[in-house]
């Protein structure tokens, strides 16, 4: 799946698109969050690579989201700007 199909499908489901932001590269995430909650997928890879594994953040508010990562990766196993967001959250749960 591509970004495209990934914000069709997010901005046409009744429940997600209430909530939905957009999709992003690592390199490219929110650096501030308006409303709660919000969510929105983004990339492992950067806006200069092709792309190569998808995760979702759920923010139920500024100091808690949730985490999805299919491999069940916590946030902070990611360098760079995926655990730096994380980081932005007193609690971030995560699947394992």
């Amino acid at each position: 799946m591509n970004s495209l199909q990934i914000k069709k499908i997010l901005q046409q489901d009744l429940w997600t698109k209430k909530y939905f932001l957009d999709v992003y590269a690592s390199d490219c995430l929110p650096e501030r969050i308006m409303c709660y909650p919000a969510c929105f997928v983004c990339n492992v890879d950067s806006s200069a690579q092709p792309g190569s594994h998808w995760l979702a953040f759920y923010l139920l508010s500024p100091n808690e989201g949730e985490f999805f990562d299919s491999y069940g990766n916590e946030p902070i196993n990611f360098s760079g700007p995926i655990a730096n967001f994380a980081l932005r959250y007193n609690r971030m749960n995560y699947t394992q």
